[in-house]
């Protein structure tokens, strides 16, 4: 597929013709449906204005309508941005001012969240997805149906393959999350790596999980499953109830899911795994390492359940390494060796690859995109770890650690720096707690400045004013002396996790 763009690329699997593509409630949409709409569509955009390297936000809930705009934008040479249903204003205003939108695509839901920023750049134009929006001043907003245009000569359209398809705005290292722009080549070659890894051939049906939009999470296999000619069931955007996602697993027959370690230990104790027919089930964790334990119940429950982890950190367009369940059973706490097409080296401080059994920044790079300098183009993770003498990963420190609350990601550096900002706050540092209703949840250890006295309640309530709830800690341990660090300076967060499991909260 050299040379090719994701509107060539998906324009291959229209060739499966009647062949459902696309399920999402009760929608049903086939390959040539949707290539057809997302075509009217871009010529609808570029009508009104949109043309090559304009960024269009997408706000909205998993729909049919939210990949018609991926495609379309991917035809017009736009980049698409999609954003986390769930954000306060104050986050979506700095994140769309980062990315340069110049278009806001929102649904209802969207829209509650939307709806107080009009005016805060004169040059966004707002479009309303199956919902009749207007402004607080009353104007009616353009309607997304009112977009789709008649046919255009796409002669005047050709992205190249490394011009930028999508911004995700990457948790990496500390504060905000920080934009990370994606090619058509690079997208293409994520999705191809999980589309022959994971054997989404044209008879799979991947379900994508609850709580986030496909298009923003680089671990979701929708494209892949796209472009093998497979069927994608997108979940709605819901809290993660394991009972409830291990129905819709079995009633649309999956082949394939994507979920996070605390997600999988919620459907094992549940029950709600052994109950359900999933035997034949290929399931991605992606996240920390799975304990051994964990694994050995999936084994028990369903015997003919493939289980393969998958390590994809922030700011890549995919998985970099994968691991199956007897290599994971073997190797407790190994990330897995380098997917296909990948290559995995740990870094020195100057930025040169360290020797097995050497501890150091994790680093990947792609084989089809090497330079004329073959030792160069090492893109760093912001994680520490080391390989061992046969390649596989193990991951000891995660630069921009990452939990599933309720089905919805958490940047703990995102919260910290946040949170941080509060006068009475000298230090703080949330650390992952197991929760049965949220799988995982967040506990900050807060250190106040001198002089000033702080109470849960009114640290709960100032969260509150700033973060999204899912983003809220759980719980918060009020410290006097400082949090324990390295000689080097650097946080210990482990002797928090332990303090974490019975906190004593003030």
């Amino acid at each position: 597929m050299t040379g090719w763009t994701i509107a060539t690329a998906l324009a291959a699997a229209e060739a499966a013709g009647p062949k459902v593509a696309l399920r999402c409630e009760d929608r049903r949409a086939t390959f040539a449906q949707l290539l057809a709409r997302s075509e009217r569509l871009a010529a609808g955009l570029s009508a009104a204005g949109a043309g090559p390297g304009d960024r269009i936000a997408l706000l909205c809930r998993n729909s049919v309508e939210s990949v018609e705009l991926f495609l379309a934008a991917a035809r017009l040479g736009a980049v698409l941005v999609p954003m986390e249903i769930g954000l306060r204003r104050l986050e979506l205003g700095h994140l769309l001012r980062e990315a340069g939108a110049t278009w806001l695509f929102a649904d209802w839901a969207g829209w509650d969240l939307a709806g107080g920023l009009e005016g805060i750049d004169e040059g966004l134009t707002l479009v309303a997805i199956g919902a009749e929006l207007r402004t607080a001043s009353g104007d009616p907003i353009t309607a997304y149906e009112d977009l789709i245009g008649d046919g255009v000569d796409w002669s005047d359209f050709k992205a190249a393959p490394e011009e930028p398809l999508l911004l995700r705005f990457a948790r990496a290292g500390s504060g905000l999350p920080r934009p990370s722009l994606h090619s058509h080549a690079e997208v293409l070659a994520g999705a191809l790596r999980q589309m022959r890894e994971f054997e989404l051939g044209s008879d799979a049906v991947y379900v994508s999980a609850p709580g986030t939009c496909w298009a923003l999470d680089p671990r979701d296999l929708s494209l892949a499953a796209w472009l093998g000619g497979a069927t994608v069931e997108l979940a709605p955007a819901r809290r993660f109830h394991p009972a409830a996602h291990c129905g819709a697993l079995a009633a649309a027959e999956a082949s394939a899911t994507v979920i996070s370690p605390s997600q999988l230990r919620m459907m094992v104790s549940s029950g709600a795994l052994a109950m359900a027919a999933l035997d034949h089930l290929r399931v991605l964790c992606v996240g920390a390492p799975v304990r051994s334990r964990l694994l050995e119940d999936v084994a028990e429950q369903l015997p003919g359940c493939r289980l393969t982890q998958v390590y994809a950190p922030p700011g890549f367009a995919g998985a970099v390494a994968s691991i199956g369940p007897e290599e994971a059973a073997a190797r407790p706490g190994c990330s897995g060796r380098a997917a296909p097409g990948c290559e995995l080296a740990i870094l020195d401080g100057a930025g040169e690859p360290l020797p097995p059994g050497c501890v150091g920044e994790v680093a990947c790079r792609d084989l089809a995109d090497l330079s004329a300098e073959p030792e160069g183009n090492w893109l760093g993770t912001g994680d520490r770890g080391y390989l061992d003498s046969e390649g596989y990963l193990f991951v000891a420190e995660r630069g921009a650690e990452t939990i599933l609350s309720g089905g919805l990601d958490v940047s703990l550096a995102e919260v910290e720096a946040i949170l941080g900002e509060h006068d009475a706050v000298a230090e703080i540092a949330l650390v992952a707690v197991p929760d049965d209703a949220l799988g995982e949840a967040s506990l900050a250890h807060v250190v106040t400045r001198p002089g000033q006295r702080l109470a849960p309640s009114l640290l709960a309530e100032y969260a509150q004013s700033r973060l999204a709830p899912h983003k809220v800690p759980l719980d918060w341990v009020l410290r006097e002396e400082p949090l324990p660090r390295e000689s080097c300076g650097r946080l210990e967060k482990r002797s928090l996790v332990a303090a974490g499991l019975d906190p004593q909260v003030a």
